[in-house]
């Protein structure tokens, strides 16, 4: 391989429209909800790292692709791990302000953002003059971390998504909404308007696209000897096909490759872990052949398959993660 200062691969942001690939299905099943007759709420799920906030950017970006242009489609994107949407009050500023600068004039006054009839008003009027307004809601979990500020929040904007329509709805979750509350010991305040679309990894086509699409564009030679490589390390994770890709690109050396995708994907499997519920946990060490372990419940099992983090043979998406299970590195 000869050295090329261009990276044609992207680690730790979300992927631009022009650059994403993939995700056929899942386009389609946005599509039909958003850009039905009627507008329907999703819920998009994945485990970290499996492109929830690179599927929004697209949504947003080309909603020209999910919406027709009769609609009027008008997407506003709220990312709640931002300190200015960590009340209900700044969710409503966001909503506000959002609508504001597309159509050069704002729905409801700042200083009406507490009163409901205003702000129902100014959403209906939005709604009664034909514009099709979508709500793109990232890292929706946060919420369950300041939930006594979001009581009676969730109900209210049931009714405006479901009931009255003046909004869809698209939030992103590490794990599905009921669950989310369930683990709060709460009901889910949403009901039954959300449908859940799961993002896992992506087909062998689609990774081994993106990967030839990068190598090729910057004048790389790429042999089927990398793409075993990268199947290895990645498993068609979207994150983890970028990081492994990029390494490789850089040094043309499996080896080195091998090791420096193990040091910096260790923070990630650590969050990773983090995440998951004891069974889940259960369920990758005996994946990565720890002794005297039994086999994990099947419920279990199909959900990571389905995610992505087992391989429908059973193994782990990637050895550096199964070495990093044995060697006991779990924060």
């Amino acid at each position: 391989m000869k050295h090329i200062s261009s990276n044609p691969f992207i680690v730790d942001h979300p992927v631009p429209p022009e650059y994403f690939h993939g995700r056929r299905d899942q386009f389609l099943s946005i599509k039909d909800r958003i850009g039905g007759i009627a507008s329907q709420c999703i819920s998009i799920v994945g485990f970290r790292r499996s492109g929830k906030s690179s599927l929004l950017r697209y949504v947003q970006e080309r909603i020209g692709e999910f919406c027709p242009p009769e609609q009027q489609p008008l997407v506003i994107t709220l990312i709640l791990s931002d300190r200015r949407f960590h009340t209900p009050e700044g969710i409503t500023e966001g909503l506000r302000q959002g609508i504001e600068q597309a159509i050069g004039s704002p729905p409801w006054r700042r200083e009406d953002n507490s009163d409901p009839w205003t702000v129902d008003d100014g959403l209906q009027a939005l709604r009664d003059c034909g514009r099709r307004l979508i709500v793109l809601i990232d890292e929706f979990d946060e919420i369950g971390a300041r939930l006594a500020a979001f009581e009676g929040w969730g109900g209210d904007w049931r009714e405006k998504a479901g009931v009255q329509g003046y909004f869809a709805l698209v939030l992103t979750t590490l794990h599905p909404i009921d669950a989310i509350y369930q683990e709060l010991g709460l009901t889910s305040p949403f009901g039954n308007i959300f449908t859940t679309i799961e993002l896992g990894a992506l087909t062998t086509g689609e990774w081994q696209f993106l990967v030839r699409d990068g190598f090729t564009g910057s004048g790389v030679d790429l042999r089927e000897a990398d793409l075993v490589l990268l199947d290895e390390l990645a498993g068609g994770l979207p994150f983890y096909v970028q990081l492994a890709a990029q390494l490789l690109w850089r040094h043309g050396d499996h080896p080195r490759t091998c090791a420096e995708f193990t040091l910096q994907a260790e923070p990630f499997f650590a969050k990773l872990w983090r995440d998951l519920s004891e069974q889940e946990r259960h369920a990758l060490r005996h994946a990565a052949g720890l002794p005297r372990l039994a086999a994990p419940v099947a419920n279990i099992r199909e959900r990571l398959q389905r995610h992505g983090i087992l391989r429908s043979d059973g193994r782990l998406f990637s050895s550096a993660l199964a070495e990093w299970l044995k060697d006991g590195q779990k924060a």
